[in-house]
């Protein structure tokens, strides 16, 4: 499910709205998250995020994705806990 941690490591990110808090929250470095995001930018062929040395901001395909990717990450933990 390597794909849905990328979407909630995404997902984190904006929450948090630092790769430093964010990668605290997730345990891995800033180095990992930047290239996980990086990864998933590349599969879905857009820029999902504007970097700023002193914010993140996300495109517009960041802004149609993250209500997507949360969608999917509750609907995942609901089959998670169905098979349980």
């Amino acid at each position: 499910m390597k794909d849905l941690d990328d979407l909630a490591a995404f997902a984190v990110l904006h929450d948090l709205g630092s790769f430093t808090r964010a990668a605290e929250r997730l345990g891995c470095s800033k180095g990992q998250l930047s290239k996980r995001i990086g990864v998933l930018e590349q599969k879905l062929g857009v820029t999902l995020l504007h970097r700023t040395t002193r914010r993140l901001s996300l495109t517009a395909a960041g802004a149609a994705l993250l209500p997507e990717a949360q969608a999917l990450l509750v609907q995942a933990e609901r089959a998670r806990q169905a098979v349980a």
